[in-house]
């Protein structure tokens, strides 16, 4: 992978600002943080909303759980501190990002004990320093990921991934359909040096476009980025399976789409 950059998941503040310039937002401040320790949930007011899509299991956090937010003018990622998920899988607060309103939706929500995924459509979205309006029409919405880290890796092992788990692509450039659909494959092996991972997603609008990540030698926290594509880390997926997880940003004919996705490999 050319000019391969790796951040520390858990360094919020740093490498969420340099990710999302590169990603061509900016002012949005880092989430997260360094924290040691998962603290109680924090509960936002309780509003009415919309969800669609379906998780089989809730979410259930380790002492290393993390989570990645990326909107229209903001990153936020490290470790997660606080989150509310309700009971029909839509995690609608994440440390200081919060979504509420009478008026929000939540769509794309899949996930299961092991990860959460899903994107913030409509509502009123609030964070530490700034906030935002979706109204789900404009491109302008929230995606989001929370996944298990891992705190070692093998020193060897070669796992095949299933096909992905994505929110639906949503258009950030161009002047394409608003929405797409997102498809993708992944391999995972472990070797003295680390993680190396193969992965593409492919997004389908009034044209296709493939973007593909492929990195080496990663640790069990880092977050390998290529400006301007998207991002990769790793995830525990329990039961012995591990979880390709991240950002993905692809060109289909004029336009860009972004989103995020989930590789279940064992």
């Amino acid at each position: 992978m050319k000019n391969k950059r790796k951040y520390m998941l858990a360094v919020a503040s740093a490498s969420t600002a340099l990710l999302l310039q590169a990603c061509g937002g900016g002012g949005g401040g880092g989430g997260g943080g360094s924290a040691d320790a998962v603290s109680a949930d924090a509960t936002p007011d309780s509003m009415p909303g919309v969800t669609t899509g379906t998780v089989s299991a809730p979410f259930e956090p380790s002492d290393i759980a993390r989570y990645l937010l990326v909107g229209p003018d903001r990153l936020s990622s490290g470790r997660r501190l606080q989150t509310y998920e309700q009971i029909d899988g839509a995690v609608v607060s994440m440390n200081d990002n919060v979504l509420s309103g009478n008026d929000r939706m939540v769509g794309s929500v899949a996930g299961d004990a092991s990860f959460a995924l899903g994107i913030w459509r409509t509502g009123a979205v609030s964070y530490d320093k700034g906030a935002d309006i979706l109204t789900g029409n404009d491109g302008r919405e929230y995606h989001y990921i929370l996944y298990n880290g891992l705190q070692s890796l093998p020193m060897s092992g070669n796992f095949e991934c299933d096909t992905g788990t994505f929110t639906t692509p949503i258009r950030i450039s161009g002047t394409g359909p608003l929405r797409g659909r997102a498809t993708g494959n992944a391999r995972l092996s472990f070797d003295a040096n680390g993680a190396n991972v193969d992965a593409s997603v492919t997004v389908s609008a009034s044209e296709e476009g493939r973007r593909t990540f492929s990195t080496t030698g990663m640790s069990a926290s880092d977050i390998t980025f290529n400006a301007g594509q998207g991002n990769v880390a790793l995830g525990n997926a329990g039961n012995g399976a591990y979880a390709v997880v991240g950002l993905y940003q692809v060109a289909a004919g004029g336009s860009v789409y972004r989103g995020t996705y989930r590789f279940l490999c064992k």
